[in-house]
C-alpha cells in the first residue's frame, strides 16, 4: 500500500505494527442451519433473498486476514464482498453509478481450488505437513486504511450467507483484525491527496478512531 511512497517511507504504515497492542484475533463458527432448506424457487435464490449469517459491514481497522477452513469443499462458502463502485458513497462518476455494475451486486468469493492445491502443494514440498494442513487467506481492507489513505483505497464492504451448496455444514473461519498501534495519529499522507484540494479526514489518534467506530457500532 505503500508502494506509491518515497523509498525512505516505505514503511509508513507498516511502522505502525510494532506493538501491536490493537490487533485481534477471532475464531469464528458458524454451525449449519437445519431450518434451511435448499429450493428451486428462482425468487428465494436470488441474491436480494438470502439468509443472512452475517449482516454487510466493513472491518474498522486497516486490514484483516481471514483464514478460511476446508477450502476445497463447499462448507467454506458464504462469504460475499460487494462492488466497490456500487453506489455513490464509494464513488462519485455518474456514469459508473448507472452502468450495470452500479446496482451493488454481492460477488461469493469462490476459490481456484485446483491452483490453490497445486500452490500449496509446492509451498509443503520437503515439509512433514501435508497440505491439507494450510488455508488460503482472503485480505479485507478496512474503515481506517480508507480514511487514511484519504479513500484512494476502499473498505470491503462484506457479508457472511447461508449458501444453498453448504447449509447443513459446519463453517469455521480465523479472523485476525489489524489495528495501528495505540498511540498511533493516522493522518492523511500529502501524497493521497490531489493538487490543490485538502485531505477530507482530520488526523485522528488509533485508539480514539477505535472507540468512534465501537461508539458508532453500538448506537446502530
Amino acid at each position: 500500500m505503500a508502494l506509491g511512497l518515497d523509498d525512505d517511507e516505505l514503511d509508513y504504515f507498516s511502522k505502525t505494527l510494532e506493538k501491536k497492542d490493537l490487533c485481534t484475533l477471532r475464531m469464528i463458527h458458524y454451525p449449519p442451519c437445519i431450518d434451511y432448506q435448499e429450493t428451486e424457487n428462482d425468487e428465494k435464490d436470488s441474491k436480494d433473498e438470502v439468509a443472512i449469517r452475517v449482516g454487510e459491514h466493513t472491518d474498522f481497522g486497516i486490514f484483516t486476514f481471514l483464514f478460511i477452513h476446508d477450502f476445497q469443499d463447499d462448507s467454506s462458502l458464504g462469504f460475499q464482498i460487494k462492488n466497490p463502485f456500487s453506489s455513490n458513497e464509494t464513488n462519485n462518476d455518474e456514469d459508473n453509478n448507472n452502468n450495470k455494475r452500479s446496482s451493488g451486486e454481492w460477488n461469493d468469493v469462490v476459490f481456484d481450488k485446483n491452483s490453490l492445491s497445486i500452490l500449496l502443494e509446492e509451498n509443503n514440498e520437503g515439509k512433514e505437513s501435508s497440505s491439507s494442513s494450510s488455508c488460503p487467506i482472503i485480505v479485507n481492507t478496512g474503515a481506517l486504511m480508507a480514511r487514511w489513505t484519504n479513500d484512494l483505497w476502499k473498505a470491503t464492504m462484506h457479508r457472511v450467507i447461508v449458501s444453498p451448496k453448504a447449509f447443513n455444514s459446519h463453517r469455521y473461519t480465523i479472523a485476525a483484525f489489524f489495528d495501528p498501534d495505540k498511540d498511533t495519529l493516522c493522518s492523511v499522507h500529502p501524497k493521497f491527496v490531489a493538487d490543490g484540494q485538502e485531505p477530507k479526514y482530520e488526523p485522528i489518534n488509533s485508539f480514539d478512531y477505535l472507540l468512534m467506530k465501537l461508539k458508532e457500532a453500538q448506537e446502530g
